[in-house]
């Protein structure tokens, strides 16, 4: 911009937007932009829906684009500002402003059908009273959590156990790994990346039952974040927290004190805030510290174009990599590689739930358990590709983190509580039957649920995404 603003206008400018991007229209960098192009049918299209008449009805008109699933762009331009230009004044306009931004509804709903109020619509999903809904939740999540954590007995944080351990060899410059380890699921095996085991130090300066409360807690309060931080409307959150007192794979990643409560939140993060280059950059990087399968989602910020935010995790992970290298020498990464290259068998691995895993134990041949192994996983490959061309960039980044869980060779039934974020997105695409998602794997038919369920629920949610997710073509309407 040539000519500069006056602080003053430049703070009602940050206030406005600071409430904007909170309330309707996510992250978009600047909505009252004078300078904006669209095409013929979607101007039809937008102009058409629009109700507000105010300086604010930019916002809505960004709201409306990001609902009806077009593509925004941000172009660099030459702004001159002149004289005698209306301002938008703090006294009459400002509060046109904020009545508005009140008009319009909070937070938008993404790719939802039915009334834009943040809610799901369909009678369905309403055998709770919403006035109650919090409570059952906020309930039911307590007694569930806190049942499993009290009647857990010794398998109460076993995958901490491993974490734990890993760390106090850290602090005691012993070896990281143990390279005795010929299978995954042994009690106490350190399986995840170097970095990890250097970041829980502090809780190895800990006494162990005092590392562990904390633990837990912390994966709790993960789980709690990622689902209030989840970018659908508050109905949406409630019914997912509720699924999770029900769902087996969350509860189950509780009583363990697995990462899975970390990932999700993470996951979460890249989903909210996936046009904040520092945000999702940090996201993925750490995620990748923790496991190795969010690397995937390198591959999708770099074919979205979101090339500095995969700078950026490349660089956190690049840092992190030289300061472990510099403690442990440049064979803690070979010893790494070599122990994955041992345990990651993705037929013969005991309780693995992957398609080929289950048609080995259902009596396949190991040949013919490998073929339907491989076709799952070059289909899964194939469904990221299509997602990034076909779907919109929300929907294409939770087919990823899918896809980053099926490409695993070892796929545990706990995996599946990440299910939790497609789930959010089908119920604010007025999906009601999502819901059965969460319930085929509850906790009560835990011994009954076929084992091939699992591996099932995650395809169901990868097409299911996907297919609601299909990018609208301009003039076209929105499914």
């Amino acid at each position: 911009m040539r000519a500069s603003q006056s602080p003053y206008r430049r703070l009602l400018g940050r206030i406005f937007h600071a409430i904007a991007s909170v309330w309707v229209v996510g992250p978009v960098q600047d909505t009252q932009c004078g300078f904006k192009g669209f095409t013929r049918a979607a101007a039809q299209d937008l102009f058409s829906r629009q109700r507000i008449t105010s300086i604010v009805f930019d916002v809505e008109l960004v709201f409306l684009a990001r609902r009806r699933g077009y593509r925004l762009a941000i172009v660099p331009i030459r702004v001159v500002r002149q004289a005698g230009v209306a301002d938008a004044r703090a006294t009459r306009t400002g509060s046109a402003g904020r009545v508005g931004l009140a008009a319009n509804p909070a937070p938008p709903p993404r790719h939802r059908t039915g009334r834009p109020g943040g809610r799901v619509t369909s009678g369905r999903l309403v055998a709770i009273p919403r006035a109650a809904l919090p409570i059952v939740a906020m309930v039911a999540f307590a007694a569930s959590a806190g049942a499993i954590v009290m009647f857990a007995g010794p398998t109460l944080g076993y995958d901490f156990e491993a974490y734990f351990r890993a760390a106090q060899r850290v602090v005691e410059g012993a070896a990281l790994y143990d390279q005795d380890v010929a299978a995954a699921g042994g009690f106490a095996i350190y399986l995840y990346p170097p970095p990890f085991a250097v970041a829980l130090v502090p809780l190895a300066l800990l006494p162990g039952g005092i590392a562990l409360l904390t633990w837990e807690t912390v994966t709790v309060c993960a789980l709690l974040l990622g689902v209030a931080l989840m970018p659908v409307s508050r109905t949406v959150r409630w019914l997912v927290l509720l699924s999770a007192a029900i769902d087996w794979p969350v509860l189950y990643t509780i009583k363990i004190g697995q990462v899975g409560t970390l990932l999700l939140l993470l996951f979460v993060v890249g989903w909210r805030w996936m046009d904040r280059p520092w945000r999702l950059g940090a996201g993925i990087a750490v995620g990748a510290l923790i496991k190795v399968q969010p690397v995937v989602l390198l591959i999708w910020a770099m074919m979205t174009g979101r090339r500095k935010a995969a700078g950026i995790a490349i660089g956190i992970v690049v840092g992190a990599a030289l300061v472990v290298t510099l403690l442990f020498g440049p064979s803690v990464w070979t010893d790494y590689a070599a122990l994955l290259a041992r345990v990651n068998a993705p037929i013969t691995t005991p309780h693995n739930f992957t398609l080929g895993a289950i048609a080995f134990q259902l009596g396949a041949p190991v040949t013919a358990a490998s073929l339907i192994q491989l076709v799952s996983t070059l289909a899964a490959i194939t469904m990221l590709i299509v997602a990034i061309r076909r779907c919109t960039n929300e929907a294409s980044y939770l087919v990823t983190v899918i896809v980053s869980q099926l490409v695993s060779p070892v796929l545990w039934d706990h995996y599946a509580m990440l299910l939790l974020l497609p789930v959010a997105y089908l119920l604010s695409a007025g999906r009601w039957w999502a819901l059965l998602v969460p319930l085929a794997t509850a906790w009560p038919l835990v011994g009954i649920t076929p084992p091939v369920v699992y591996p099932l629920v995650f395809w169901l949610t990868l097409v299911a995404v996907a297919i609601v997710g299909r990018r609208t073509r301009p003039g076209a309407t929105p499914a």
